[in-house]
């Protein structure tokens, strides 16, 4: 389940959270979140109501995978920038200069989990 947009409190904390249900009562949900915006909410246990709730997963990406992704980027640009430059200033070929990047790529990959 994703929480859509929790309509009872802050939208913040919640929205595009995914969990499982626990239980359903007759008016709310209990939603045990199995993946929040960060490690603080999941494992939690929250009651929603079924109309802020969707089927599947909708949700937002993980704050620090954000930031992983992120910090790949940045060592990824300066190889790339320098290849160019290299291409340009005739130091290396297209050709030389894609595989640098590529053996950069794989080098920089982050570990799978």
């Amino acid at each position: 389940m994703t929480v859509s947009f929790p309509s009872d409190r802050s939208p913040g904390l919640y929205s595009g959270v995914h969990g499982v249900v626990e239980s359903i009562g007759t008016k709310r949900v209990r939603i045990r979140i199995t993946r929040g915006h960060s490690e603080y909410t999941d494992g939690r246990s929250e009651t929603f109501l079924p109309a802020d709730l969707e089927y599947g997963h909708h949700g937002k990406p993980r704050t620090s995978d954000k930031m992983a992704d992120a910090m790949v980027g940045l060592r990824r640009a300066n190889v790339g920038e320098a290849t160019a430059l290299a291409v340009e200033a005739g130091v290396i070929t297209q050709r030389q200069a894609a595989e640098v990047v590529q053996l950069w790529i794989e080098h920089t990959e982050p570990p799978k989990v």
